[in-house]
């Protein structure tokens, strides 16, 4: 019979594919993101980034999930004969990978909302400049507004 949850001996089913789905994912998360580094600008570099930003997004859901499936059903084998020392440094090892790969994709998103609310504020100020400091010389303003005036 297959476990769902965990047992004293095993954690399970769920967790299992939790970890093994994660552990594919955050390859390919690292792997794309070193690769988008040094990528020149390209459509494929476009789709590898669309590709990363969805792949980040299923990250930090399934994390969030993880770690609600671990808390709400404690699926956690007990190990009794492991020493004390590496028991510490297991916790503080999966408290460093939990925190990361839930801070990693929310510092990516607010780094895309910067980007994007960056070239809003340029864009709105190219405008501002172009209608009001060079009074519409190339007439930028007036091929976008609505009135049909000169400006």
């Amino acid at each position: 019979m297959v476990e769902f949850k965990g047992t004293k001996s095993s954690w399970g089913l769920v967790a299992k594919l939790f970890h093994w789905s994660l552990a594919l994912l955050l390859f390919w998360q690292v792997a794309t993101g070193i690769s988008l580094h040094n990528m020149e600008f390209s459509p494929l570099k476009m789709g590898f980034i669309i590709t990363h930003k969805f792949f980040g997004t299923l990250v930090f859901s399934l994390v969030v999930l993880r770690l609600m499936w671990k808390y709400i059903f404690n699926t956690h084998p007990k190990y009794e004969n492991i020493p004390l020392f590496h028991k510490l440094v297991s916790n503080l090892v999966h408290f460093v990978l939990y925190g990361l790969v839930i801070l990693i994709p929310i510092q990516g998103t607010f780094m895309t909302w910067l980007g994007v609310t960056a070239l809003f504020s340029l864009h709105i100020a190219a405008a501002l400049y172009h209608r009001f400091i060079i009074k519409d010389k190339y007439g930028v303003w007036r091929r976008m507004s609505f009135s049909r005036n000169k400006v």
